[in-house]
């Protein structure tokens, strides 16, 4: 009998023209959104992935790195490229520096240009 039931009750889930995956496709989910704007990082289309990180409802960490990441490739900087440099700055020691401080004078440089000290 509970077999009965639990085919009648698939046939009927099934048969209904109901797709139940449909919020599970979906293109409008922001999983979709994050892995497009992911897709438009990696292809280095920063304006179509910051449009897409626009329509994310849902504030998480992996959306504000995805931000980061667009922004500073809009910029010409590369998120990876800069820790990167980082960790070889800090392994190779040159100057006394530690690769934060090296990041640091990076950006602060960038901002208010470098002059005779």
């Amino acid at each position: 009998m509970r077999f009965f039931s639990l085919v009648t009750g698939l046939l009927l889930l099934c048969a209904c023209g109901f797709n139940l995956y449909t919020d599970v496709a979906s293109d409008e989910t922001d999983q979709h959104r994050l892995t497009a704007a992911k897709n438009f990082i990696d292809d280095k289309d920063y304006e179509n992935a910051e449009k897409e990180l626009a329509k994310v409802k849902r504030n998480s960490q992996e959306k504000v790195l995805l931000q980061v990441s667009a922004k500073l490739g809009k910029a010409g900087l590369s998120l990876w490229d800069i820790l990167l440099d980082a960790v070889e700055s800090s392994s190779s020691g040159t100057q006394g520096s530690s690769g934060v401080e090296k990041v640091f004078n990076l950006f602060t440089d960038s901002f208010f240009g470098t002059g005779e000290e």
